[in-house]
């Protein structure tokens, strides 16, 4: 679609005890931009009147070995309508969450990237910093609806200055 290259999945479908949800994923990924629309749709559940969630996240570090460097002083940050969350990375395994946030973001000073996810709905944002045995930090958004729904983020990474 014009400079938006989009892939789009086939549904799937996903069996629970009882219940049954088909999913579908599209990505959306427009040149230049540095970020990646990410649609995750449920099409159909066996049950109308179930509560879903749907909870898209992405679990980072950074580092040239299978060994990660040192996150100390990374800040993870949530922004929401009238509140701001953000720790810096202490190995401490702490975690924020958030209701109508916009932005769950990670700076990483020691690359000059700035990593961030948005919505553009009503949503719940969180944070996670690891610990020494498990050094990564977690961000994500999810949504919580009844039967059918989909939830739309944006997954960006750009230099922090």
């Amino acid at each position: 679609e014009g400079d938006t290259r989009v892939v789009t999945l086939d549904p799937v479908t996903i069996e629970f005890d009882g219940l049954i949800v088909q999913v579908q994923s599209i990505f959306r990924l427009t040149e230049g931009s540095g970020e990646v629309e990410i649609i995750r749709r449920i099409l159909d559940s066996s049950d109308p009147e179930v509560e879903l969630s749907i909870d898209e996240y992405i679990t980072a570090c950074y580092g040239t070995t299978e060994y990660p460097e040192d996150l100390t002083g990374v800040r993870l940050c949530l922004t929401g309508v009238d509140k701001t969350e953000s720790i810096e990375y202490a190995y401490q395994c702490r975690e924020s969450e958030l209701e109508d946030v916009h932005y769950v973001e990670a700076t990483i000073p020691q690359m000059d990237t700035h990593l961030s996810m948005h919505t553009d709905t009503s949503a719940v944002g969180y944070f996670r910093e690891g610990f020494s045995f498990s050094p990564m930090y977690t961000l994500g958004i999810k949504k919580t609806f009844t039967g059918k729904g989909e939830l739309r983020t944006w997954l960006k990474v750009a230099k922090a200055s």
